[in-house]
């Protein structure tokens, strides 16, 4: 069985963690740095809880959760 690793990318000069097993990016780093890009062009932060709600990111998740195998948990 192949144990995980968490790696760390950077991006543009930020941190995002990935999981070597899944290869699933941290959403939470990935959110920030949408953050801290938006907040330098004067734009409000964006909200995880927002992104949720949006029908893209349902059909995103649903589309990720049969091609990857994956429960929407997982995703």
């Amino acid at each position: 069985m192949k144990t995980a690793v968490i790696m760390e990318r950077e991006l543009y000069g930020s941190v995002i963690r990935q999981n070597s097993k899944t290869q699933m990016f941290n959403g939470n780093d990935l959110l920030k740095v949408c953050n801290e890009s938006r907040m330098m062009k004067g734009l409000g932060e964006k909200q995880i809880g927002n992104y949720m709600v949006n029908e893209s990111t349902k059909e995103l998740v649903e589309t990720l959760c049969i091609q990857e195998n994956l429960s929407e948990a997982e995703v």
